[in-house]
């Protein structure tokens, strides 16, 4: 996560200009979203303490993380729900396979697999 982050804080802010990211680097950090309740950026070993997400990359649009993944707002309970099913899943080796076999809906089953928002 740290590291797509530090590549979307490389892009400069203008002023009254609308910046365009990569469409990978977009399409991977929306990913990564999915698999996570909270963004977490590690603080240097010599604050120890953890560091607000937009102290880190002040330069970060802070539009690209939505206030339910940065810790501003509680994360959706739907969202609490893939997160937990899924670590579930890994732990019991059975991710991403496993998900294939739940007896659940197949619009939820696209959900788990992190196909859908």
């Amino acid at each position: 996560m740290e590291i797509i982050l530090s590549k979307f804080s490389e892009f400069e802010v203008q002023p009254n200009q609308e910046i365009i990211y990569p469409g990978h680097l977009l399409t991977c950090l929306k990913l990564l979203l999915r698999t996570v309740t909270t963004v977490c950026v590690r603080a240097p070993d010599h604050i120890g303490l953890n560091v607000p997400l937009y102290e880190q990359y002040p330069n970060l649009n802070r539009n690209l993380i939505p206030p339910e993944r940065n810790g501003v707002c509680p994360a959706e309970l739907t969202h609490l729900c893939r997160y937990r099913i899924r670590k579930i899943l890994h732990i019991n080796w059975a991710l991403p396979r496993g998900i294939k076999s739940l007896q659940i809906p197949g619009s939820l089953r696209n959900y788990l697999d992190l196909l859908q928002d």
